[in-house]
């Protein structure tokens, strides 16, 4: 090939150097910046309604004008994601909206993910990489 390889002790075949040091930067990009990207193209994806930034948190005038078009915007809503945590259900507006959606929708519809769950996934993908990049460097190197 044209790009650069290098051989593992452990393998029998050479291992792409560009593919093994950018996949995962470039995943994480895609991750963090897909809907940038889609609204640069013509390509439209789903509306994401975060009723964190889309409710006023400190305003309880906006608060409430926004509380009560919820149902309006559960009725066009196809799943509901909520990333659990413990103050989630502490808050009136939250606990109304998730009966809204029970109330239009069946449960299968509606996930649940607790907020440990994308962090563990983010420092393992992370962690994972620098331990591969770190045997890529040393195998380089050194030669093991």
């Amino acid at each position: 090939g044209l790009l650069p390889t290098t051989m593992m002790a452990w393998d029998d075949h050479p291992r792409g150097i560009v593919a093994q040091v950018l996949v995962v930067p470039v995943f994480l990009l895609v991750v963090f910046f897909y809907r940038d990207l889609t609204c640069c193209s013509s390509c439209q994806g789903p509306i994401v309604f975060l009723d964190k930034t889309c409710i006023h948190q400190e305003d309880f005038n906006i608060q409430r004008r926004s509380i009560e078009k919820l149902g309006a915007f559960l009725c066009h809503s196809e799943t509901m994601v909520i990333c659990y945590t413990d103050i989630f259900l502490k808050k009136l507006w939250t606990v109304y909206e998730v009966a809204s959606f029970l109330s239009l929708y069946p449960i299968q519809h509606m996930k649940v993910i607790p907020t440990v769950v994308p962090l563990v996934l983010f420092i393992g993908l992370v962690v994972l990489y620098f331990l591969g990049l770190m045997s890529f460097i040393i195998n380089s190197f050194v030669g093991f």
